[in-house]
């Protein structure tokens, strides 16, 4: 048997470091490898955006390689990647998203030990973002891809299972956040509320996300539109997206906030007291897992990676059934009261992602697999 690797050289390949999701969960990962001694450089494929994470990742010593590509060009710039991967000499490619697994399986294959994350279903996520025609290709190319790594790991148990029924062998490694954050932010006060003149009697409902069909956004919309009528409550709407622009058209009011994209989200979640997401389709979603950390009850549809979540303590939320509105007004009634009752412990609620999602076993799990792949090349 191999003797087991301590330190290893690790790249991630990504489209870039976009602020979303998927780049947070990177960074999580790569700043922790790094305090834990390992080498470890991202490769962006295209041009940052303005809303950049990259100066974090710099910021914790993680070496960035840009390779600016456009996307017209990536063919003819093949060898720009390969260099760039000579150079690195990694014991392990970690590929994230599709444009990544494409470029890792089209470019690297057998020159690597590759694994690729996978973040959402295709089927689902794709048809809905892309539309059913390049959506289904696109699905049927993400497959193609995973099944051609040497390892895939999925953000939930759900979405292993899904991708299992479509041939790739696929293991979990749970999303995660880092739980330190919350005491930091805490501590802060953004005074949110005060510059809207709400004062702290008021209830106040958050939700974090793109507004996009697939968020089901529309069905909170029009529930707290009838309901927020003679009550002191706030809906604030965290994102941007395709439908924002109709939703503030129908919606917006004195009692109906939409914010875009914040660079703050944990402000919002401490000023407010109840968290709600209607996702037809989810990954693992890092904004339930924020909300929670921050000792927010939730209301979340029925699709399986909330009731994964959930079912680690189901006293931290409520579930509703998707296309019943009566199912979800009845269960954010019920969470209101429970609110007003305080039934709700912020205890759990913390506790269930310091149990579960804490990004240092999620770094763990990923060590684990690194070595694995490491200890191949040494056979």
């Amino acid at each position: 048997m191999a003797e087991e690797i301590t330190s290893m050289k690790i790249a991630f390949l990504v489209s870039s470091l976009k602020k979303c999701g998927p780049t947070k969960q990177l960074f999580y990962l790569t700043s922790l490898l790094v305090e834990n001694g390992n080498e470890v450089t991202v490769v962006t494929i295209g041009f940052e955006p303005e809303e950049t994470l990259l100066p974090q990742f710099v910021k914790t010593n993680v070496k960035v390689i840009q390779l600016e590509i456009p996307l017209s060009r990536i063919a003819l710039k093949a060898n720009k990647l390969k260099r760039a991967f000579l150079q690195i000499k990694p014991d392990v490619v970690h590929s994230h998203l599709i444009k990544a697994d494409f470029l890792s399986t089209l470019f690297l294959r057998k020159k690597y030990q590759r694994i690729a994350t996978a973040r959402s279903y295709a089927f689902e996520d794709y048809s809905m973002s892309y539309g059913k025609f390049w959506g289904s290709i696109m699905s049927m190319a993400q497959m193609y891809c995973f099944k051609r790594m040497d390892g895939v790991y999925a953000v939930s148990e759900t979405l292993s299972n899904k991708l299992r029924k479509k041939g790739v062998e696929s293991e979990t490694i749970y999303n995660s956040i880092d739980v330190g954050e919350r005491n930091v932010i805490k501590s802060q006060s953004a005074d949110i509320r005060k510059s809207l003149g709400i004062d702290d009697e008021a209830i106040v409902i958050v939700s974090v996300g793109n507004l996009i069909p697939l968020k089901n956004s529309q069905v909170l919309l029009e529930w707290f539109n009838e309901y927020k009528k003679g009550r002191n409550c706030y809906l604030w709407m965290l994102g941007e997206g395709v439908q924002k622009a109709e939703f503030v058209a129908k919606y917006a009011d004195s009692q109906t906030h939409f914010f875009g994209q914040v660079p703050n989200v944990p402000d919002y979640l401490n000023e407010s007291n109840l968290f709600v997401s209607c996702s037809l389709s989810e990954g693992l979603p890092n904004a339930v897992l924020e909300a929670l950390l921050h000792e927010l009850p939730v209301v979340l549809s029925d699709i399986d990676q909330h009731k994964e979540i959930l079912s680690k303590d189901d006293r931290c939320g409520e579930l509703f059934e998707l296309e019943k509105q009566a199912s979800f007004t009845r269960q954010m009634e019920q969470a209101l009261n429970r609110i007003k009752n305080g039934e709700y412990n912020p205890d759990m609620a913390r506790k269930l992602v310091e149990d579960h999602f804490d990004r240092k076993k999620m770094v763990a799990s990923y060590m684990e697999v690194y070595s694995r792949l490491g200890n191949r090349n040494e056979d």
